[in-house]
């Protein structure tokens, strides 16, 4: 069952910088696969196989499963693809962390629409995005690196460096490089947003399922992501440092955004 491949951006200071290092590392990447034969696709999910371990997993294995939870649920992260966006701030201390963790995992089911490109599963068509309806029970949406753990979204950083790191990880796999700008400036403006209450600690599957069968063709998803679109613009107003975004094409001066990857 192949894994695909991933490739990993270094620390930027901008999003402009981010998506220009994914620039690259991708043409390094085309280039390398075009000399064995092979072009790059993004999907965000298998569209015909289902995940089973060839031989079944052992009792050791089973028992990894259980210890560790960011090796659960293999069905889901085996056949699904998506790009795990990550900010972090200098300035922000844990429970600032934490919070943005929770906020993104509560407004995940109007982020996901954005991203949809797994509509089949078993080489038949089943919803728009079929990698959220077997990810969103058993997987986060959001983590949070902090200095000890604070489950379920906060999680123990693993070297020092890594404290203060947010990621997002529901977006399905995104088919052109430049779509990672418009959706890492909206995760900063959620993240340096003050006004949004949603809050959780776990995604909810059901209106995962919801968004994932509907998209933006339900008001209510519509109208959802259409508010935090709002909201990240009035964020991002005023703190925003040389970089343009926003659907009146306005840019802002001010402090820099979050780092991001």
């Amino acid at each position: 069952m192949p894994k695909g491949l991933e490739t990993r951006t270094p620390i930027r200071p901008s999003v402009d910088a981010t998506v220009r290092q994914l620039d690259l590392q991708t043409a390094q990447l085309a280039a390398a696969a075009g000399q064995e034969g092979f072009r790059l696709a993004a999907i965000g999910r298998n569209p015909w196989r289902d995940y089973r371990p060839e031989p079944p997993y052992n009792a050791w294995e089973l028992g990894l499963h259980e210890r560790r939870p960011e090796y659960a649920a293999p069905e889901a992260y085996m056949v699904g693809y998506g790009p795990d966006l990550n900010l972090s701030h200098p300035d922000w201390d844990p429970d600032r962390v934490l919070d943005v963790g929770r906020k993104l995992t509560a407004l995940s089911p109007v982020l996901v629409p954005f991203s949809f490109s797994s509509p089949f599963a078993g080489g038949e068509p089943v919803a728009l995005s079929t990698r959220t309806l077997i990810r969103a029970p058993v997987r986060p949406s959001a983590r949070a690196f902090l200095p000890a753990a604070r489950p379920p979204v906060g999680v123990a950083a693993r070297i020092p460096a890594e404290v203060g790191r947010i990621e997002f990880k529901a977006f399905d796999a995104l088919p052109a490089n430049a779509l990672y700008h418009p959706l890492l400036a909206l995760l900063a403006g959620l993240a340096l947003d003050r006004t949004l209450a949603d809050r959780a600690d776990r995604p909810d599957p059901g209106a995962h399922a919801h968004a994932a069968r509907a998209g933006f063709d339900d008001p209510a998803v519509r109208d959802g992501a259409e508010r935090i679109i709002d909201a990240a613009e009035r964020a991002l107003a005023g703190t925003w440092a040389g970089e343009c975004w926003s659907r009146s094409g306005a840019c802002w001066p001010g402090a820099p955004p979050p780092r991001t990857t």
